[in-house]
């Protein structure tokens, strides 16, 4: 759901919460774990998660510490909790169609710099390639996915510039920035 009021916001938090007993809230635009607030009815007070600006809150805490003093100047996103890992999606796309989609692994969700693994899922693939059809994008991009409660792979975002993680990709032997450049020429 996106919301741009207190009250948007307490009917979707209490409507998620009620179906998953977890929901998020995070803003509609930002950058990494900034500004998101992970509350989940089987955890106990206020913790910043992993050294990121990431919080995990009670219900409870979050409506009596957080949410009074939230100042809503932006849309927010009230969403189910998602679940690791987090996982990568490399693609070099031309004239709409896909040329590599390469779907990694985190080792370390909270860390993309500490290393990934390539693996093969068919439900990443097959959701790069509607990306690529839907949006039109071409040249090298990421998409970076986590899992919804049931293991299906969800959008985290898209984003319309090349992984800083994508020599994993390079170094797996996928010639990605070649093959642009022969694709360009």
């Amino acid at each position: 759901y996106s919301s741009s009021s207190k009250n948007e916001l307490e009917t979707y938090i209490n409507l998620i919460l009620h179906k998953n007993n977890s929901v998020v809230l995070k803003p509609s635009i930002g950058r990494g774990s900034r500004g998101i607030v992970v509350i989940d009815k089987k955890f106990k007070g206020k913790l910043f998660y992993k050294g990121s600006k990431e919080i995990h809150i009670d219900p409870k805490t979050f409506y009596s510490d957080y949410f009074s003093s939230l100042k809503i100047n932006q849309e927010y996103i009230v969403m189910e909790k998602l679940y690791e890992p987090v996982c990568d999606l490399d693609i070099l796309s031309w004239k709409n169609k896909p040329i590599h989609l390469i779907p990694r692994k985190r080792l370390n969700s909270a860390k993309p710099n500490d290393g990934h693994v390539i693996i093969y899922n068919k439900l990443m693939i097959d959701i790069g390639k509607k990306v690529v059809a839907n949006f039109k994008l071409d040249w090298i991009f990421d998409i970076d996915f986590m899992m919804s409660s049931n293991g299906a792979p969800q959008v985290l975002e898209i984003n319309s510039r090349a992984s800083g993680s994508l020599a994993i990709s390079m170094i797996a032997g996928v010639e990605i920035f070649d093959d642009m450049i022969s694709l360009f020429l």
